[in-house]
């Protein structure tokens, strides 16, 4: 599993997808991605995946969840709503992907102790 950084995601945007958008909106946009990773995936988990601060939860080949949620935004807001559904799809289905995989390699929580009698 290969690490990210925020810092190469926002080079590869702002290489492959030119936008006019600050730095701060679209680290603003991988903290609601790596928030919701971290609550909904990561902390559902016994022994969660450890990382250095500047690295990113979604690991290579999913890190494209990203890239994929900042471009919906860009498209969202500059009002190109087409564009914005096809990037969310791609976001979800990829999101589904990396949870799907985090389950399988981590055992989750258990919730109350239930006895079958």
């Amino acid at each position: 599993m290969k690490r990210v950084t925020a810092e190469s995601i926002l080079a590869n945007v702002d290489e492959l997808y030119p936008n006019t958008y600050e730095k701060k909106d679209k680290e603003k946009w991988i903290t609601e991605v790596e928030k919701e990773i971290e609550q909904n995936i990561i902390l559902t988990h016994y022994n969660p995946d450890q990382k250095k601060e500047n690295e990113l939860y979604a690991y290579a080949p999913f890190h494209e969840i990203y890239t994929y949620y900042i471009e919906a935004q860009i498209d969202k807001n500059n009002g190109e709503y087409d564009r914005y559904g096809n990037h969310m799809a791609l976001y979800n289905n990829l999101y589904a992907e990396f949870e799907a995989y985090y389950h399988r390699n981590h055992m989750p929580v258990q919730h109350g102790k239930f006895t079958i009698v």
